[in-house]
């Protein structure tokens, strides 16, 4: 049955709403309902007030919010216990202003969550098992314990009858008869009843609404060495150590994987039989969600799951998980299996899918086994070229082995996007596949423990040069989630996918266009026909102009630079050794202030003992950091230690150029005329002032106009459209592949006569400023978007 006031509210939203409960309380009037997808505020939406524990609803299913919907009122209770309420006309008529509320809530109390609780428990019962040297399996028994607490009443009852549970779950293999009756009934009490927050769990709630990211966490838990006991309680979890960086572990944000769900499985909703496959499953998000997915939609065909992961608890987690899924839903038609394997060793020349899901291992070519670098080879076959992730092997093993019309669903490094390297691979993909759809994130809170920057992509293994849906958010909290929700409103409310904000865009991008790119990285797209204008306009690239030159790189830069005070301490004839240089963070809106130097001295000294002789005391200091320096990686040659690892003797000349921090937003860039400053972690752009066209003695004038150019606003907007890097901090990268196509005009004598003849002239992001670059571009300021970021 549908309730017609939840799914107004879900579709308005573009939030997924699904049954609060399941086998424990059926709820035929689909009268409580969780509505999901909104990361903070996400929420439980209830009609009907009939038993309510809202607090505890709330807190078990890991939101913050319970809205209960009367005739005329509207009841908001937060996970803490307070409440509130509004009137339901007013709300109704603006329900994103109501969610938003929701988001930023000041009478949200931060308490420990349910994950939390749960996670807590987990660490407490390995360590006890630990410490009485019991031989139960510490996972197994966690699972089964979880399973047992959903009891509502005799749970001893049913642990006495344990192999039942071991069955119903999928916890093969576990002998309930390791844990006491006694050991279970404290467990399942401490459970039941947080002692930090006060609040009841109801663990299948916990399960079915937030098992995606507690068994993501249980799984690091399980990565990492088990937390001991000390005379005052549990050790402090913060000392644990997660090595999942090494293993290319990066957990899949819950409401991301709902939608490329939803995306890759909605071609097929009327076929017959549906197969799905997740070739690095971990604790199995993708596969839930693709029963809740396939349940929501009541389809009524045949389902073939199945996964793999090379991690054992991995798989455990993820046997229970879909046990679980499939017991709310009894008239499921599914066959399923999950093990322990490697994909590439399952996967079989007749393996067909019609969908495949997976967030793969991200690992460095660097960081892979000679094994693994030559199956990326075989894999990749022709289109193998430069170090490739070994996340490619992953999708292109996936594609080779999809159903025509079949889709693939993935995340990706973000440099799988974008990396010259692997154009040809991109191209070759487009020639078997259509690229759906492709999002980046710049909410790097997004993805817990991960490193690197993450996007997603979704294929069809058909060729209909449809266009492809681009998604790009930038690095706000709240920008990635307001996107997927925008989307999937759109997805079903119109077929115009075209909607950006101040935060965030979707658009779409011709098939052909999109080919002839050089990177599949999504852009803002906010400059509309602007960017036509500027682009009708041919001003020259920054390529055209400048080369953009990375900095030094010392391998140990505590070895080589000495503050002011220091370098002053050193005899003279050792000064002379030394260059300023500057630092990203010594560069702001036309200003150099440094207090650092570094010891410069490329292939001058062909032994120690030259080296010594020549800087007796500070080689002193050298020798100390010997062994380290030995330890870099370079090409230099072994016995030359005391060299930096990239010393870029090019811009060791004393040149005019323009220094710009190596990840940059507004204020940027600074002139260095005389080339006094050598960068260390910073670009230097050396000009080409006979392309620029600069008269004889203007040079320096030529080098202000372009770092206010570089400074504002207006250049951060353009910079975004063409490759949007975003850090955590909102910048972008500055290195040549991201600047070198960015449009930048040329200037005119009189401009420069007028930067000579003001005394200290504003380089930086000023009102007038960004007037003056307006117009440079042959625009008006009011075209542009206000809401670039400022550092």
């Amino acid at each position: 049955m549908v309730n017609q006031a939840a799914n107004t509210w879900s579709q308005q939203l573009g939030m997924v709403a699904t049954p609060l409960f399941g086998r424990e309380r059926p709820d035929p009037e689909m009268s409580h309902l969780a509505l999901l997808d909104g990361v903070r505020a996400s929420f439980l939406l209830s009609t009907d007030d009939d038993a309510l524990a809202p607090a505890d609803w709330a807190w078990s299913a890991n939101v913050r919010h319970h809205v209960l919907l009367k005739q005329t009122q509207i009841v908001v209770s937060r996970n803490s216990g307070s409440a509130e309420t509004f009137e339901r006309r007013s709300v109704e008529s603006k329900l994103g202003e109501f969610l938003r509320y929701l988001e930023i809530d000041p009478g949200v109390q931060k308490t420990a969550g349910a994950i939390d609780h749960l996670i807590r428990l987990f660490r407490k019962h390995r360590a006890t098992l630990l410490e009485k040297r019991l031989d139960t399996p510490h996972l197994d028994s966690f699972l089964y314990l979880l399973a047992i607490s959903e009891t509502e009443k005799d749970f001893i009852d049913s642990h006495r009858r344990g192999q039942l549970i071991t069955k119903k779950y999928a916890l093969t293999g576990f002998d309930p008869a390791t844990l006491s009756d006694d050991y279970v009934s404290r467990f399942v009490e401490e459970l039941r009843l947080s002692s930090v927050s006060q609040r009841r769990l109801l663990t299948p709630l916990t399960v079915r609404h937030a098992g995606g990211a507690l068994f993501q966490e249980a799984h690091a838990e399980v990565l990492s060495e088990p937390t001991q006991m000390t005379l005052f309680g549990l050790a402090e979890a913060g000392q644990q150590r997660l090595e999942l960086k090494s293993l290319g572990v990066y957990y899949t944000p819950p409401g991301l994987a709902r939608t490329l769900t939803e995306i890759a499985i909605a071609p097929h909703l009327g076929k017959d039989q549906i197969t799905i496959n997740d070739p690095a499953c971990g604790s199995g998000i993708f596969l839930c969600e693709a029963i809740r997915a396939l349940q929501r939609q009541r389809y009524s065909g045949k389902i073939v799951l199945s996964g793999c992961d090379i991690s054992e608890p991995a798989i455990q987690m993820a046997r229970f998980s879909i046990a679980s899924a499939l017991l709310d839903w009894p008239s499921n038609k599914i066959e399923w299996n999950v093990e322990t394997k490697s994909f590439f060793d399952s996967i079989t020349a007749d393996s067909k899918f019609t969908v495949v899901l997976m967030n793969p291992p991200f690992q460095s070519w660097e960081a892979l086994s000679d094994p693994d670098r030559e199956l990326v080879r075989q894999t990749l076959g022709d289109t193998f070229a430069g170090k490739p992730d070994f996340s490619t092997a992953f999708v292109q093993g996936s594609l080779d082995h999809l159903d025509e019309g079949g889709t693939l669903a993935t995340l990706l490094p973000r440099g799988v996007l974008d990396s010259q390297r692997g154009r040809a691979w991109r191209e070759s993909t487009l020639s078997q596949a259509d690229l759906r759809f492709v999002g980046t994130f710049g909410d790097h809170g997004l993805f817990r423990h991960a490193m690197v920057s993450i996007g997603a992509a979704v294929f069809e293994r058909r060729r209909t040069n449809a266009p492809t849906v681009m998604i790009w958010a930038d690095e706000r909290s709240n920008s990635a989630d307001s996107a997927l929700r925008a989307l999937r409103h759109r997805l079903s409310t119109s077929n115009a996918i075209e909607e950006r904000s101040e935060n965030w865009s979707i658009y779409t991008v011709k098939n052909t266009d999109l080919g002839a790119r050089k990177s599949w990285l999504p852009t803002p797209n906010a400059l509309g026909r602007l960017l036509d204008v500027i682009r009708e306009s041919n001003f020259p690239r920054v390529g055209e102009l400048f080369t953009v030159r990375q900095g030094i790189k010392t391998g140990f830069n505590e070895a080589f630079v000495l503050s002011d005070d220091d370098l002053a301490k050193l005899p003279a004839r050792e000064q002379k050794h030394f260059r300023k240089v500057a630092n990203g963070e010594d560069i702001h809106a036309g200003r150099i202030n440094s207090s650092t130097n570094i010891f410069f001295a490329p292939k001058q000294f062909a032994s120690k003992e030259e080296l010594l002789d020549a800087v007796p005391v500070f080689g002193k200091q050298l020798l100390r950091h010997e062994s380290t320096l030995r330890q870099r990686k370079s090409n230099l040659e072994p016995d030359k230690w005391w060299e930096a690892v990239r010393p870029r003797p090019s811009l060791a000349a004393r040149t005019p150029r323009i220094l710009t921090k190596m990840f940059g937003a507004l204020n940027m860039a600074a002139p260095d005329e005389k080339g006094n400053y050598l960068p260390l972690q910073a670009y230097a752009w050396m000009p080409n002032f006979r392309a620029m066209n600069v008269d004889q003695g203007l040079e320096g004038a030529a080098l202000s106009w372009y770092c206010r150019i570089l400074n504002s606003s207006v250049f951060f907007l353009l910079r975004r459209e063409f490759a949007a890097a975003i850090t955590s901090g909102g910048q972008l990268d500055v290195s040549q592949k991201y600047v070198n196509d960015v449009p930048i005009p040329l200037p005119t004598s009189d401009d420069l006569i007028a930067l000579v003849s003001t005394e200290k002239p504003d380089l930086g992001a000023s009102d007038e400023n960004e007037e003056i670059v307006a117009a440079s571009y042959r625009t008006d300021l009011s075209l542009w978007p206000a809401h670039a970021t400022a550092s």
